[in-house]
């Protein structure tokens, strides 16, 4: 895949690093959760390969282009 993915934890921490009026609130899981389901922006490992069941949700940095939309870029 060549690009990096972020867990959940990652995901909160570089947009804290990113955005000066970032808060984890519903305007941050409103944008989140619609575009989990897109390949391009999230996607869902098992965290063993036997078992289906835990599952982890790994984000590509271009999710950041969404928050960019309704979150104010540090400059």
């Amino acid at each position: 895949m060549g690009t990096s993915q972020w867990d959940y934890a990652e995901l909160v921490e570089k947009c804290k690093q990113r955005y000066s009026d970032f808060k984890q609130t519903e305007k941050f899981h409103g944008v989140r959760r619609p575009v989990e389901s897109d390949p391009k922006f999230a996607n869902e490992r098992r965290l063993d390969p036997v078992k289906p069941k835990p599952r982890k949700m790994f984000y590509n940095p271009v999710i950041l282009e969404e928050f960019d939309k309704v979150f104010t870029v540090k400059h």
